[in-house]
């Protein structure tokens, strides 16, 4: 689920073009009997009550079944469930995963490229722009310390791709994101 005060940003990488992109934050909405409002059983969890009350609180629900972000593998007591950019691979025993952040990245933009998630507005962009300054002017604080040097200069360059992301957002509307 996407709450509209949510988004986290991204530089999408097309080959050797970069995109700087504001991505809806998906927050994970747990079905199971007593988690989140959801009344029923464990057997048999109903979500309608839950459902409704995120969706009063702002929150866009994505059905599993209708956007196909769901991968299931056999476990032990049951299934396991996972979104399909990560992967999992038992190698002598251990569990390993990888994950696709790339093709992450895309099918969040593809939600508000279909209208699915409303492009993000202007003053939650401004809020973010504010706490990335924030975070510069905290490293600028310590001049002396050389981490905390390169980490207001990789800071500044990032404070640098949002402000361009959010003024084409401005400019180009959910267009940016096709």
């Amino acid at each position: 689920m996407h709450h509209p005060k949510n988004w986290t940003f991204h530089i999408l990488k097309d080959g050797k073009k970069e995109k700087p992109i504001f991505l809806p934050k998906l927050t994970r909405f747990i079905c199971k009997a007593g988690v989140n409002g959801v009344g029923g059983t464990q057997d048999a969890p109903d979500t309608r009550t839950a459902r409704v009350q995120f969706q009063d609180q702002g929150f866009t629900l994505l059905d599993p079944e209708k956007y196909g972000y769901l991968s299931t593998y056999p476990a032990i007591g049951g299934d396991y469930y996972c979104n399909k950019w990560t992967t999992l691979e038992n190698i002598g025993g251990k569990m390993l995963s990888q994950h696709d952040d790339e093709g992450f990245a895309r099918w969040r933009m593809s939600l508000v490229a279909d209208g699915t998630i409303n492009t993000p507005h202007d003053q939650i962009l401004e809020l973010e722009l504010r706490k990335q300054q924030d975070l510069i002017t905290m490293h600028d604080s310590k001049p002396h310390i050389p981490q905390a040097v390169g980490a207001s200069k990789a800071a500044s360059e990032k404070l640098l791709g949002m402000t361009q992301a959010k003024e084409a957002i401005k400019k180009d509307g959910v267009k940016y994101y096709e």
